[in-house]
């Protein structure tokens, strides 16, 4: 399997560096995390006319056809500047749900999702899943004009400053039955529908969204919904390891601010990194880092193969990446002494990206077991408990 880019992909790789680097480094977002929404206007329209929001998209869908592993390339690239704008939710979430289970009138949005002009959210977790993603309590009753929708999401990234939403909802069955689940389209300004914004310890935005007798029309119901769970399953393991190529994007960053440090940090009349300790903290920082940007490449590239190479390299990636990205910011927090906790330098920062990294879509020891039972089994459980978002 060749991981190793192509001189376009390459290309991509060194201007999203070079773009984020000149406009977007830690003081310009620490502006933005202290605004009122934690997010930029202003840069979302930079990301759509570099072409960003549009990569994955056909062109049909007024996309650029980019591959997996561009995107994964942008990816890498906005970790590393720990961009909070909403960039998994919409493109990787909300998006991707269109494109894999909306009709050709539907997926007319991506092309407004391309220019920059709506963002998007995908509303699935709710406070008795507990990690089964089979388990949709949220309802959906067929009238003559529609649809109504009633529950609540919890824990929906970006769901504050989505335009649009794309919400599960059951509309036959048990509460846990993989039959029967129906994703929906639905704009945020929608009668009945009560968003509660907050934000995680990284400053990304998340919220808990209740409706309350939402009615929508009949062409909001994406696809059939007999595959809808399939569709699930797989949105949430590619944002999973879009997650890790984002991490290990930051890990790189984190990786260098932390040498430059103790190049320039002097005690006993000489620098930091002169010490032997320090340089075997180093290597050993970079030897992490290595092995969790193969087994995020890997999980990259394993994303359009079979549902079980695809869900076993998405579980490797996320527990080998989770324990990297632990073990590299604890280190580099150490080496940082008494600054690495402060707000004024970003290894903090990058340390909270890192706890909620391992809180997402799945904790290292949730991927672990899952990885083991798919290895161990040979097959798929009925029910493959994982918590694919923050523990309740």
């Amino acid at each position: 399997m060749n991981l190793k880019y192509s001189t376009e992909q390459q290309l991509l790789a060194d201007s999203a560096h070079r773009f984020l680097t000149t406009n977007y480094d830690f003081s310009v977002r620490q502006k933005i995390v202290a605004g009122d929404i934690h997010a930029s206007e202003k840069s979302w329209i930079r990301f759509a006319e570099l072409g960003w929001l549009g990569l994955p998209f056909t062109e049909a869908d007024g996309g650029f056809e980019g591959s997996e592993t561009d995107l994964s390339i942008v990816l890498n690239a906005l970790g590393a500047a720990l961009v909070v704008e909403p960039y998994i939710p919409t493109v990787v979430l909300g998006a991707r749900a269109v494109m894999l289970a909306g009709t050709e009138s539907q997926r007319q949005v991506l092309a407004h999702v391309a220019a920059g002009d709506i963002k998007m959210c995908f509303a699935h977790n709710e406070s008795k899943s507990n990690g089964d993603l089979s388990v949709v309590e949220t309802k959906a009753t067929q009238k003559d004009k529609g649809w109504e929708i009633e529950g609540t999401k919890t824990i929906v990234l970006g769901g504050g400053e989505a335009d649009y939403i794309v919400v599960s909802a059951r509309v036959s069955g048990e509460i846990n039955s993989k039959n029967g689940i129906g994703l929906f389209l639905v704009p945020k300004n929608i009668k009945g529908l009560e968003i509660k914004s907050y934000y995680l310890t990284d400053g990304s935005q998340a919220a808990t969204l209740s409706f309350r007798d939402v009615s929508v029309e009949k062409d909001c119901l994406l696809g059939a919904t007999e595959k809808t769970f399939d569709v699930i399953e797989e949105i949430f393991d590619r944002a999973a390891s879009a997650l890790c190529s984002y991490i290990v994007g930051g890990l790189r960053k984190l990786i260098a601010e932390t040498h430059g440090y103790v190049s320039t940090r002097v005690q006993f009349g000489r620098p930091l990194i002169k010490f032997q300790v320090i340089e075997h903290r180093l290597a050993e920082m970079l030897v992490a880092y290595e092995e969790a940007r193969a087994i995020a490449n890997f999980s990259t590239v394993s994303l359009s193969s079979s549902r079980q190479l695809r869900m076993r390299a998405v579980s490797a990636a996320k527990v080998k990446v989770g324990d990297s990205a632990k073990f590299i910011a604890h280190q580099a927090v150490q080496l940082h002494g008494g600054m690495g906790v402060t707000e004024e330098l970003s290894v903090a920062t990058y340390l909270k990206a890192v706890t909620v990294f391992n809180l997402l879509y799945g904790t290292p020891d949730q991927h672990r077991r899952r990885y083991e039972r798919l290895m161990t089994n040979g097959a798929f459980a009925t029910h493959d408990s994982l918590a694919y978002s923050i523990d309740q």
